[in-house]
């Protein structure tokens, strides 16, 4: 049970299930939730182009000369009708052109531009805030937004939101909010199941990233199975095994801060 107050009103609530595999906090793709900390670059991330790496809990993208990199993974996103997607990110370039972004809610990541998807776009060098739709792997740029500016070497806080009922589109930077686009004609809505970082021509460094689900003030929490919320037991009676966290976004789209909740599964007769 969820309790959302705020003094203009609230637009949209979400929520997230994380669990401890006793080594790692991850959360179940399959449930629509994402979580990773990069303690290591994980099987359920395919590198595809570029040269992608983990170390002291960053992924990283180390080749400039490339101009359109990618590294993907599953991430179911049909179970809800709006996702946030949570990531901190920097880049480094030597060059003039420098540019990273991030794709949502894509049919096939393998492809060069994955296909169907969503992608917002950082260009370094006419500091802007970039919005594009690709249809059968061929992008299109459908809105901009100026004044975004990106340091080089400073972490940057990056949401987004996407609603795949109307096809909207927000996006936040250092929880300030930048803009968004409304599609006419999203995207089928039953076939996003991937998520994707793109560089061009420069370095990339994120931290960490959190997918949410929208929720309403109550929800149901599985636990159980590989098929559940949440996977796993407690690997003792002092560690927890899950948390939830919640996000809430008002009507002038001011963002909450993130609330957590710890808890503790033991499902062992």
């Amino acid at each position: 049970n969820f309790t959302d107050t705020d003094n203009v009103g609230i637009e949209k609530s979400f929520y997230q299930v994380l669990d401890f595999d006793g080594q790692y906090w991850g959360a179940n793709a399959k449930r629509g939730f994402f979580g990773d900390n990069f303690d290591n670059l994980g099987t359920h991330w395919v590198p595809v182009t570029g040269s992608w790496s983990v170390a002291n809990g960053v992924l990283f993208q180390t080749d400039e000369s490339l101009s359109n990199t990618n590294i993907y993974t599953y991430l179911d996103q049909t179970l809800s009708n709006r996702y946030l997607y949570h990531f901190i990110v920097k880049y480094e370039a030597t060059n003039s052109t420098p540019r990273f972004g991030f794709h949502f809610f894509s049919d096939s990541a393998s492809m060069p531009n994955r296909n169907n998807s969503y992608f917002i776009w950082f260009r370094i060098s006419t500091n802007e805030l970039e919005f594009y739709k690709v249809e059968n792997d061929v992008f299109n740029e459908v809105h901009s937004v100026s004044g975004v500016v990106m340091n080089s070497g400073v972490y940057y806080d990056i949401k987004v939101t996407y609603d795949r009922v109307i096809g909207r589109i927000d996006v936040w930077v250092n929880n300030q909010y930048k803009g968004g686009w409304q599609d006419s004609n999203p995207l089928d809505m039953s076939k996003g199941r991937y998520i994707s970082f793109r560089t061009g021509n420069c370095k990339m460094y994120v931290n960490e990233i959190k997918v949410y689900r929208s929720r309403y003030p109550q929800v149901v929490v599985t636990v159980g199975d590989t098929t559940k919320d949440i996977r796993y037991q407690n690997p003792s009676p002092t560690t927890s095994s899950a948390k939830i966290k919640s996000i809430v976004v008002d009507v002038n789209k001011n963002l909450s801060d993130i609330a957590y909740y710890n808890l503790n599964v033991d499902w062992t007769p």
